[in-house]
């Protein structure tokens, strides 16, 4: 389970909050969401926060995969504690194979950057000699965007 708990804080979040706790427990590992790590002006609803523990629970998922485990996993299991998203539990033994678990090797080569875009928003070359009457396409520049 603790190779689990590391493969799944190793997944994407919105800006790289991580907004999720996991406990082991004895035979399970829950997942619960941290609303302490909520966006509340990018994210009010939660939404996201929500979409980023999905993407922590199916990287764990993809370890216990590639471990051999098709694991369980129970949505939502206690009603009266609803940070708590996901209760994932083992078989008692491992199966020769579970499909996903060709994905764990994709897990470390994930990248979150903009490395590639970084330049094009740093580089405000193209927008020397704009004023704020300048109308590129119908659109007016605004910062380093076209609106």
């Amino acid at each position: 389970m603790r190779t689990a708990v590391i493969r799944a804080t190793m997944a994407p979040s919105v800006h790289n909050t991580q907004p999720w706790r996991f406990v082991t427990t004895r035979g399970s590992l829950e997942l619960y969401a941290d609303r302490t790590r909520r966006l509340t002006v990018l994210d009010p609803r939660g939404r996201q926060l929500l979409i980023s523990c999905g993407c922590a629970l199916f990287n764990a998922r993809v370890a216990l995969a590639a471990a051999g485990y098709d694991a369980k996993v129970e949505r939502f299991p206690d009603t009266t504690r609803m940070d708590l998203l996901a209760r994932i539990t083992l078989p008692a033994e491992a199966d020769e194979w579970v499909p996903i678990r060709d994905l764990d090797s994709a897990i470390e080569q994930r990248r979150t950057t903009a490395s590639g875009r970084a330049q094009a928003y740093r580089d405000r070359s193209g927008y020397r000699g704009l004023t704020a009457r300048d109308n590129l396409d119908g659109r007016q520049p605004v910062g380093w965007r076209l609106l």
